[in-house]
């Protein structure tokens, strides 16, 4: 689901944000690192999803992020490059079937792509001798909604709401360089605020 957040004058983060943006990267689950972070558990669902919207949080979250990528060596590439294998890999590719039966191909005639598409591999001996092999695949549909959700192919437009000079931007997917500029924006969109408010007044 799209974030959407109102322009602001970023601001430091207090301990109790700076608490949330340390639990949240733990496990990526805002409701959680609100309650973690001290946030009344009656309200921490719709806390924890506001904090997010906050470009500064976001800031912040993106900025260990990056840091983590870099010293992990864990990029947006290579975690892109994992899931097409899954979502373009084909059962047909380690599995041939027809009418004489099904046969699983072996491991060592398999390329890279499709060994990382495989989830599991079980084999079952039955009392008459028999020798069953199932193989399953990660989910593909799975793995074409997180390609999805990371290029915006399915995020809502940009809109701008005239009468009180707030603008809602998705920020799922922006830069650090985006988030800095998007808080540096917040400031200069109070001023007009400010002063169309003076000039009607």
């Amino acid at each position: 689901m799209t974030q959407t957040a109102t322009l602001d004058i970023a601001a430091p983060l207090n301990s109790k944000q700076q608490c949330f943006v340390d639990e949240y990267l733990i496990d990526l689950n805002a409701t959680q690192a609100a309650i973690r972070a001290g946030y009344s558990e009656h309200t921490a669902y719709s806390i924890g999803h506001e904090l997010l919207s906050k470009p500064e949080i976001a800031l912040a979250i993106q900025e260990v992020q990056a840091e983590r990528s870099r010293r992990t060596q864990i990029t947006q590439d290579r975690v892109l490059e994992e899931l097409g294998r899954i979502a373009f890999a084909s059962v047909s590719d380690a599995v041939e079937w027809g009418p004489d039966g099904t046969t699983v191909k072996p491991s060592t005639e398999l390329s890279a792509d499709v060994l990382a598409a495989i989830c599991e591999v079980t084999e079952t001996r039955h009392k008459d001798g028999a020798v069953t092999t199932r193989v399953r695949m990660h989910d593909k549909q799975v793995a074409l909604q997180k390609i999805a959700d990371h290029l915006g192919m399915f995020k809502q437009e940009v809109h701008v709401t005239s009468e009180s000079l707030n603008i809602d931007v998705a920020l799922d997917g922006m830069t650090v360089e985006e988030l800095k500029a998007l808080s540096a924006l917040g400031a200069e969109a109070r001023a007009i605020q400010a002063a169309v408010l003076s000039n009607g007044s």
